[in-house]
């Protein structure tokens, strides 16, 4: 059995939409094409907005003497009258040479939006559909809006006891 810490170390890029309440949006737009967004400087004070994305990175990994893929799906739903956010973190997977195992439940968290900044801690039980093992555990989710109209966001997911991935959100 893959170990969930192992895997949940790893650095991972996470590629996100967003849908507005009114309807609006930037589409897609490429990891490198978030980064070089800038910075929101004046934040939307209404409405809301929903932030979905997948995370995927593989690397080497010397106790499985091979390379480790995580992904996961993230969801953020942001609320700008009440500067507050939602996080989900969902379908965590991992696979390497000697197996894959995949997780059934979630990790949801609320968190504030601070100027252009937010924050969002998340807890919850995760059961591996290999084995029936259940696993408490969390991620940390900060970053930074991005664009003109919080079009998107940079930032990092860290999971309880392992160092911090990446994190990028694209607004639609």
């Amino acid at each position: 059995m893959l170990p969930f810490g192992k895997y949940a170390a790893l650095t991972a890029v996470l590629a996100m939409s967003a849908c507005t309440s009114s309807g609006g949006g930037s589409g897609s737009l490429s990891a490198a094409q978030v980064r070089a967004l800038p910075v929101t400087a004046t934040m939307p004070t209404s409405g809301k907005a929903t932030y979905k994305g997948k995370t995927s990175q593989t690397d080497y990994e010397p106790s499985l003497g091979g390379n480790l893929t995580l992904t996961s799906d993230v969801r953020l739903d942001a609320n700008f009258a009440t500067n507050q956010i939602d996080g989900t973190v969902s379908n965590i997977k991992a696979k390497a040479a000697q197996g894959s195992v995949a997780y059934d439940g979630s990790l949801r968290g609320t968190g504030n939006i601070y100027g252009s900044q937010f924050d969002v801690r998340t807890t919850g039980v995760l059961t591996s559909r290999n084995t029936g093992n259940t696993i408490y555990t969390g991620a940390d989710i900060d970053g930074t809006f991005k664009g003109t109209n919080a079009d998107a966001i940079d930032g990092s997911v860290t999971f309880v006891g392992s160092p911090t991935t990446s994190l990028i959100a694209i607004k639609q």
